[in-house]
């Protein structure tokens, strides 16, 4: 493995290294790493890009980051087919939506409220993408109400006998809705063929975790459901969450995801959204893109 790289973490007196992500075995082809490097950076300039956007009051009203999440929205976006699976995507799933179908284009469309916005002319809140044409769904503010979305449709296509899959992602607050309680039961009992991706990052907008489960895994909440199959990975390292994303069955899956990975403890250094009001210059988490970088391009000629 190569040797780490010091960088400065933005905070005083404050330094990292940065080793080659580990692959927890598994293999990827070179080719295949540096699509993954090549959409993750391509997603978090877009992020970027949306906070400038607010700064300068020309769009974005709503700016939810998914910084800090890539790792599993990547996986995540790349196993939906396009045309053929149903993917219920969250306000922070912007990086789930690049990799699933969504051009930078379409996404600034949305962004800026545009007419031409594919997934609802213009009318939608800004980081609500969707492309009904592919099948990445329109979905609502209330958080975690798709998980019953994804849970019905899954239900359609069991009783067509469809091999589609249904994925919902959300955060780790929404599981102490009602919603995705009822969503996770219904699709334990029907063995439903439906994935919930659970993107966990210790704080519900202001509620720390603490606060919001008596599990800091909140999959762990529905062990109880016998037939439902929970799979944690790392949601900051793209190895770790292709291992749990890799057996797709006709099992009701709860999928949980740490995205965490910011150095000295800190668990969200990007504020949960962004306003006008609230726009000032926040340092951005590695969420491993720069160490996967470092095993995608080790070598410096390659960019």
């Amino acid at each position: 493995m190569a040797s780490g790289k010091e960088i400065n973490s933005g905070t005083a007196g404050e330094v990292v290294t940065l080793e080659p992500l580990s692959d927890k075995g598994i293999s990827v082809h070179p080719k295949t790493l540096a699509r993954w490097y090549q959409t993750l950076h391509l997603g978090r300039l877009i992020d970027m890009r949306a906070a400038t956007y607010v700064r300068q009051a020309k769009g974005w009203s709503y700016h939810s980051s998914c910084a800090g999440h890539e790792g599993i929205q990547l996986i995540l976006g790349l196993s939906f087919r396009q045309g053929k699976d149903f993917l219920f995507p969250y306000y922070r799933d912007m990086m789930t939506c690049l990799a699933a179908g969504l051009s930078v284009q379409e996404i600034i469309e949305n962004g800026l409220s545009k007419p031409s916005d594919v997934g609802s002319g213009g009318r939608h809140m800004s980081n609500h993408l969707s492309k009904p044409s592919i099948r990445i769904q329109n979905v609502s503010s209330a958080t975690g109400n798709h998980s019953l979305h994804a849970a019905g449709v899954a239900r359609a296509i069991k009783s067509y006998n469809g091999d589609e899959i249904a994925f919902a992602s959300f955060g780790e607050s929404a599981v102490s809705e009602g919603f995705v309680y009822e969503a996770i039961s219904g699709a334990a009992r029907e063995i439903l063929p439906v994935i919930f991706v659970i993107q966990n990052n210790k704080f519900g907008i202001s509620v720390p975790i603490n606060e919001e489960s008596a599990n800091e895994n909140v999959a762990k909440n529905f062990e109880g459901f016998k037939t439902v199959k929970i799979v944690s990975c790392d949601g900051t390292n793209v190895f770790d969450t292709k291992r749990a994303t890799a057996r797709r069955s006709f099992t009701p899956i709860a999928c949980a995801s740490t995205p965490t990975a910011i150095p000295t403890g800190r668990r969200r250094t990007v504020p949960p959204k962004r306003s006008r009001k609230r726009s000032g210059s926040t340092p951005w988490p590695d969420s491993g893109i720069t160490s996967l970088r470092k095993r995608a391009a080790p070598k410096p000629s390659l960019t």
